[in-house]
């Protein structure tokens, strides 16, 4: 019986361990990122930490609960609706250049720390990344238009 529970326990642990690696991992997305250019563009450990501190330059300061504020929350007919609909629009702006303005820093901070073939073969990757997603694209709309001719 006794080893029975260990046996259980240790399941249950091993459960439960991959599960909050697994969660980990879908919330540090750069670092999985960092480390899939690491091994496409054979960078070294100096480029990778370089990399790793612009990510998390980059993600710092986020308001993510701003993002969160919503239209949908307004009362319309309060006096003040316009106000505070103007006010988020104003506020959304300023994120969206904010989000606009930090990536342009993240993509010149990149380009300084990669070598020129490692630029090139990024470039290389993104475009290539660019077309699988356009294919997909594509294979959806005709996969849904397959299925409104079946529909007629």
């Amino acid at each position: 019986m006794k080893k029975m529970m260990s046996g259980v326990i240790a399941i249950v642990l091993v459960g439960v361990v991959s599960v909050g690696v697994e969660a980990k991992s879908k919330h540090h997305g750069d670092e999985r990122g960092v480390l899939r250019l690491a091994s496409e563009l054979n960078l070294s450990e100096d480029q990778m930490a370089q990399l790793k501190v612009a990510f998390e330059e980059a993600r710092q300061g986020l308001d993510r609960q701003a993002d969160k504020d919503s239209v949908r929350d307004l009362d319309p007919t309060s006096k003040d609706y316009e106000q505070k609909v103007e006010a988020l629009a104003d506020k959304a702006a300023s994120l969206a250049r904010e989000k606009v303005l930090r990536k342009a820093d993240l993509h010149k901070k990149v380009d300084a720390i990669l070598t020129d073939e490692q630029q090139q073969k990024l470039k290389t990757l993104k475009a290539e990344r660019h077309d699988r997603m356009l294919q997909r694209k594509q294979d959806r709309i005709d996969r849904a238009e397959k299925r409104l001719e079946k529909e007629k």
